[in-house]
């Protein structure tokens, strides 16, 4: 207990470091992992009833975003079996006994503020008291401490297989391991990059370097602020990563006021006209996506008469702000 006082300069730390925009308590609950997420495989055995204890991932509907915690069934099952080992050998009762209590407090802090039991949550307990924990924005992450604390639990009880019966239980772990591996083995997948979008970049890095000075702003911005709508927004910040240009409607992990009202601003401007949202955080240059500004935004953008046409690309339109 006298070392979790060691925790207050951190806390205190926090508490006058963090930044202005704490989360909201509903917005965390759908990035908060659901009980059943940890019983939801996404493996080779995932839809069998091999392990009745199984829920099949494609029938699962949840409040929250789904999250793949299934920590498999070979680490799952050596995990639990520490319990046994603990019970035989009281040497190391007391850090199967900690591990299993810091995986209970993991998982109760990565359902976030829902409770199983229809209480205060541990998370909104310590959301509450603790400064730093205001700013995080998905509760689900903490399964990564559970996945620690099983390797843990498993260790002990691997450690027992292989010392038992000699060359047996050397084999009998090795195929623990294997079988436990297998079960958890990610799909096959092939990164590549897009050609297209290579070619792109090559093209808008040409036209950034005989830009003057200044920020720039990508058009038309996002719809809204769930994750999945920047995915657009990560193929401009690609494009823009080298041209050391501040780009000022990239993704962030927060999201202030101000940074809301701006992307709604850009939102509008084809319709308004309003220029000087733009011009208060030193934009000069608009780059324009012709796949996805409608024709009716293109048309207003070009004919604003604080807008001219600076240079252009297949998909782009760079057009800047008169000064």
């Amino acid at each position: 207990m006298l070392s979790l006082t060691l925790i207050f300069p951190l806390a205190l730390k926090q508490g006058h470091s963090r930044p202005n925009v704490p989360r909201i308590l509903e917005t965390i609950a759908k990035t908060s992992a659901n009980p059943l997420h940890y019983l939801s495989p996404d493996t080779p055995w995932g839809n069998t009833d091999l392990f009745p204890w199984l829920i099949d991932s494609t029938k699962m509907e949840t409040p929250q975003f789904k999250q793949d915690l299934y920590p498999g069934s070979g680490l799952l099952l050596l995990a639990l079996s520490s319990i046994w080992v603990a019970v035989r050998k009281r040497e190391q009762r007391k850090m199967i006994v900690f591990l299993l209590l810091l995986a209970v407090i993991s998982v109760l802090l990565s359902l976030g503020p829902s409770s199983p039991t229809g209480g205060t949550s541990l998370y909104s307990l310590v959301h509450k008291y603790h400064p730093g924990f205001t700013s995080i924005r998905s509760p689900f992450r903490f399964a990564v401490v559970l996945q620690i604390t099983l390797l843990g639990l498993a260790f002990f009880s691997l450690q027992s297989v292989w010392k038992w019966k000699g060359a047996l239980g050397k084999s009998l772990s090795l195929c623990i391991l294997l079988l436990s591996l297998y079960e958890i083995k990610p799909d096959q997948q092939t990164l590549y990059p897009m050609q297209s979008l290579i070619e792109e970049q090559q093209t808008l890095t040409k036209i950034a370097a005989k830009l003057e000075p200044g920020a720039i702003a990508f058009y038309p911005p996002t719809k809204g602020g769930a994750a999945q709508n920047f995915r657009y927004t990560v193929r401009y910040m690609l494009y823009a990563v080298n041209w050391n240009l501040p780009m000022i409607n990239g993704y962030s992990g927060f999201f202030p006021k101000e940074t809301i009202k701006l992307r709604s601003a850009i939102r509008r401007l084809a319709h308004t006209g309003n220029l000087e949202p733009l011009r208060n955080v030193g934009v000069r240059y608009l780059f324009v996506d012709k796949k996805r500004a409608t024709a009716t935004a293109m048309n207003q953008l070009q004919k604003h008469k604080g807008l001219k046409a600076h240079a252009e690309s297949d998909n782009f339109i760079i057009l800047e702000l008169a000064t």
